[in-house]
């Protein structure tokens, strides 16, 4: 919930909250929108983590280590990828796509329950 928030306080008062460190304008302007980039996922590196911590908590070691070890293949693999393509913003975009596709390989490991017969 932390993340939410402080994405929707970077959205509405970003430009202010940098500008507090006396940059110039046009390294204020590359600092917000890669600073907006990055907590884009926030909220989806938050529920990897938590999910992952919870896997761990429920001696599901297994589960809790394919979701680190995949977040970070992903990570490593999208940013070998795209900064060449499009620069430094590769990296920030390389991350926000390793957290979403985080996502999936947590929902590719929540158990199946079979539905009771009756």
């Amino acid at each position: 919930m932390k993340r939410v928030i402080y994405l929707v306080v970077l959205s509405l008062w970003g430009e202010y909250l940098i500008a507090l460190y006396g940059i110039s304008d046009d390294i204020m302007e590359l600092a917000y929108s890669r600073t907006m980039i990055f907590c884009i996922a926030a909220p989806a590196m938050g529920f990897v983590n938590t999910m992952s911590a919870y896997y761990q908590a429920i001696n599901r070691e297994k589960a809790a280590n394919i979701i680190n070890i995949g977040r970070c293949a992903i990570l490593a693999t999208l940013a070998i990828i795209l900064s060449p393509l499009i620069g430094a913003a590769g990296i920030f975009y390389a991350q926000s796509g390793a957290d979403l596709c985080a996502i999936l390989i947590v929902l590719a490991l929540i158990p199946r329950r079979e539905k009771a017969k009756v």
